[in-house]
């Protein structure tokens, strides 16, 4: 549609003179910033130098605060750096835990790690696992950036890197990766970046795969560590890492320590607080279940690889409340499993069976042979060999399979019978 304006020459000149009065506003802002820049271009190294000493004002001022509102039952102590040498934190607690729970009594932890040293540390779920490695970790960076530690004695060697692969259930869909994958490429850049003056923590890695390959590849990254020389935390749920403390000097297993007790009317409806690092925590059935045990996590260190008789995977699952059929379903596949998966893994190896034994199993084995004499086909009495041995205790289980290499399906796949058809998935 056609328009129709109307004006005056008053305000015609009205507008002329506004917008040379915005231009003219413009230039002298303009000027006036320049004149700014240029000052503080002179003066910029005066600037920052201002800024790093107000943030690390504000960093020394935190640490004491930290440091003084602690209470006596949980001091903290000044670390002694070290250019070389063991690491050493007696009664080392995790802050940030301790922190967020005040009204529950944390489990110090004392942690003594040789240089060049692997550490095993093994354990049922919930018991304070990563929550101590982590701990060891931050008490590490805490010491190198100059404040006090959370614990009674501090000795820290000075690292160059922290390297740790933590967690298992996450994944990265923003790059198309899951859960294994990104396990594998945090893992690989650890392997890549790893030094002797490094300290490495591993939270269970290869559970984001098959049984057999986790196993494998766990075991090759803990031989590739413990070779390295570095200083390493390694959390597995596998009991094949085991072995290595016996093949390997500088490799060490450590548990967290866990108490079995039969249940009783008492704890009935009393509820689950499995807090990593924290006191009482005490998994306890419900009403329905009213036979079960419980786990008593006792949340302090142990010397030597976690032994629970009969495992704890299924006893927390029984403590969560899970079908009582389908426990006793499970509890007949683990037996199965006990039994038939060191046949099929030793089957495997071929006849060269004796080398891998060690102890009095080599010297029973040598018997054997010598009983059955040079006709005698290898498989078979192989097969005789571990029949007899099934009914020995786990102790001596656990000594037939510290050195035999964890076979793949497909290995397997020809000597599996009826009888032992079980996934190797099924075995924990």
């Amino acid at each position: 549609k056609k328009s129709i304006s109307c004006t005056t020459q008053e305000l015609v000149s009205l507008s002329d003179r506004a917008d040379e009065a915005l231009q003219t506003a413009l230039f002298v802002t303009n000027d006036l910033i320049e004149e700014l820049l240029n000052g503080v271009r002179e003066n910029i190294d005066y600037l920052f130098s201002y800024a790093d000493s107000i943030a690390l004002l504000d960093m020394l001022c935190s640490f004491c605060d930290l440091v003084a509102m602690a209470p006596n039952s949980q001091p903290f102590v000044r670390p002694t750096l070290v250019k070389t040498g063991d690491l050493r934190l007696i009664q080392l607690r995790h802050p940030i835990t301790v922190a967020k729970q005040a009204n529950l009594d944390f489990v110090a932890n004392d942690c003594i790690l040789p240089s060049k040293c692997l550490k095993i540390l093994t354990g049922p779920n919930g018991s304070g696992k990563s929550t101590y490695i982590k701990q060891v970790a931050i008490a590490v960076v805490l010491a190198q950036i100059g404040c006090f530690v959370p614990a009674n004695e501090a000795i820290v060697p000075i690292r160059e890197r922290l390297l740790s692969r933590l967690g298992g259930g996450d994944d990265d869909i923003e790059h198309n990766l899951s859960s294994f994958m990104l396990e594998m490429r945090e893992t690989s850049y650890l392997l890549a970046h790893n030094s002797s003056q490094a300290l490495v923590i591993i939270d269970e890695l290869g559970r984001a795969t098959s049984t057999a390959d986790g196993t494998a590849l766990a075991v090759a990254v803990a031989e590739r560590l413990a070779v390295s020389g570095t200083v390493c935390l390694f959390v597995t749920h596998f009991p094949q890492l085991c072995g290595l403390a016996d093949m390997y000097p500088n490799v060490d297993n450590i548990h967290l320590r866990v108490e079995v007790e039969p249940d009783s009317p008492d704890n009935d409806n009393v509820s689950m607080h499995p807090i990593n690092g924290l006191r009482p925590a005490v998994a306890v059935t419900t009403t329905a279940l009213a036979r079960a045990k419980r786990l008593r996590y006792l949340r302090d260190v142990g010397e030597g690889p976690f032994a629970l008789p009969g495992g704890y995977g299924i006893q927390m699952a029984e403590i969560c409340g899970f079908p009582p059929k389908l426990l006793h379903r499970a509890r007949e596949l683990q037996v199965k499993a006990i039994r038939t998966l060191p046949l099929l893994q030793l089957l495997s190896t071929g006849p060269d069976l004796e080398p891998l034994l060690v102890g009095p199993l080599r010297e029973k084995f040598k018997l054997k042979c010598d009983r059955a004499g040079s006709d005698t086909d290898k498989r078979a009495m192989i097969m005789a060999f571990i029949s007899d041995l099934s009914t020995v205790d786990r102790k001596h289980m656990a000594m037939l399979l510290k050195s035999v290499q964890i076979p793949s399906r497909q290995a397997v796949g020809c000597v599996q019978s009826p009888s032992s058809s079980l996934d190797h998935n099924s075995h924990q």
